[in-house]
């Protein structure tokens, strides 16, 4: 439950443009207050320091004593911050995963290097060129009409999710170092094109934290705005309806 900031208060968020700031974290104390306190790890203290001390080698026991600061100020953040990982892993943890695995392919990231030309015939001769090693992509780059004139020929690494159709189409069943024919896209280009190197997505910690992050902010902003929908009125208590 939340209870809505009384007048004098909610018209300092409003005045301050802090509303939403304030609902988030009304939020997450609201369902972290049945949740079970978790135990610190280790690097906990670390990674909220960290932003605080000048250096790798700075002591966040020396920068508060220099300030006159209690050194355990952050343990309350700490524990809140790992209650709610937890919550977060225990509400979010399998769709996320169920999500990852469903698109599949489509995360993989890829590196290639490509050609564009409005000359079909063009586009024809640098694919043999390209096919015989008597010319790079590099080499040829600075005649290619599209944004990877820039780099070489060279793209990447972007997830397959976000390579448009046809290109996805084509890097899927590419092999890495294979130059492909020549192909017409619907900008009216011809393009050539070799896929450079393929990386499986893979559900490591990194990635499972941030698509477990990706379906909580979602989460968190619906519930924002069935709150402003509701428009309750200064003290009113709210329900907050778990994922």
């Amino acid at each position: 439950m939340l209870v809505w900031p009384h007048s004098a208060v909610l018209e300092a968020l409003l005045a301050a443009d802090l509303l939403g700031p304030w609902l988030a974290h009304a939020i997450e104390a609201a369902v972290l207050a049945p949740w079970p306190a978790a135990l610190s790890r280790p690097d906990s203290l670390g990674a909220l320091a960290r932003p605080w001390l000048p250096s790798e080698q700075a002591s966040w026991p020396q920068w508060c004593e220099e300030r006159g600061i209690d050194v355990n100020c952050l343990a309350p953040a700490i524990q809140r911050r790992e209650a709610l990982d937890g919550w977060k892993q225990a509400h979010f943890g399998e769709a996320a995963h169920q999500k990852f695995l469903e698109l599949g392919p489509l995360l993989d990231q890829v590196c290639f290097s490509i050609l564009q030309t409005r000359d079909v015939h063009l586009a024809q001769e640098w694919f043999f060129k390209l096919r015989e090693s008597d010319v790079s992509f590099a080499d040829l780059a600075l005649q290619s009409l599209g944004e990877e004139k820039r780099y070489g020929g060279r793209m990447g690494p972007i997830r397959m999710q976000d390579i448009q159709t046809p290109l996805d189409r084509l890097l899927a069943r590419a092999k890495p170092g294979q130059i492909q024919p020549p192909l017409r896209i619907p900008s009216g280009h011809s393009i050539v094109l070799r896929l450079d190197w393929r990386q499986p997505a893979q559900w490591d910690d990194q990635t499972r934290n941030e698509w477990i992050n990706g379906f909580y902010r979602r989460w968190l902003g619906e519930v924002i705005k069935q709150l402003h929908q509701r428009q309750p009125l200064p003290g009113d208590v709210c329900s907050i309806p778990l994922p």
